[in-house]
């Protein structure tokens, strides 16, 4: 393997990094972006937002995030993009999470919980199943304890503590 394509393996982000990048250079057209799934390595994504629409006209705008996914994700083939309206879901602000939180909630949410959830080892933050699943649910299926997810909940919610400040 060459060191070019080690570093392309090792340094390849997630569909949910590729998104939190995508929605501040898209605003304000998009304010929103859902991920409906990801079979047989066609990613298919969903625009909210009131200038959405010139998605599904401007081929060139299509094509560059195409490339995007492609050039980051391993295994996307394709994009999707469908329009969800002029209006995206108002997004929830997370000042704190719990044991029966929704996943996919803090994902979309709070990058900062997303990120040390992950660091515990949930990566279920990127995950197309944490729509599905709370913070308890994810961790049990990783195994953990208890107190090891009482001590996981304590940590994010004192880093949100200190964001806020």
């Amino acid at each position: 393997m060459s060191a070019t394509a080690a570093k392309r393996r090792f340094s390849v982000k997630t569909v949910g990094d590729i998104l939190y990048e995508l929605e501040p250079i898209l605003a304000p057209d998009v304010q929103k972006i859902d991920l409906l799934g990801l079979q047989r390595g066609r990613l298919q994504l969903r625009f909210f937002g009131p200038g959405a629409d010139r998605f599904s006209t401007d081929a060139e705008l299509r094509q560059a995030i195409e490339q995007v996914f492609q050039d980051n994700v391993q295994g996307i083939a394709a994009v999707d993009i469908t329009m969800g309206g002029e209006t995206a879901v108002p997004v929830q602000k997370v000042d704190s999470i719990s044991r029966e939180m929704n996943l996919g909630v803090i994902a979309a949410n709070s990058l900062q919980a997303a990120d040390i959830l992950a660091d515990w080892g949930l990566h279920c933050v990127g995950c197309l199943a944490n729509a599905y699943d709370t913070v308890e649910q994810g961790a049990r299926v990783h195994g953990m304890s208890d107190a090891e997810i009482d001590q996981m909940v304590d940590q994010v919610n004192k880093q949100l503590a200190i964001q806020k400040v």
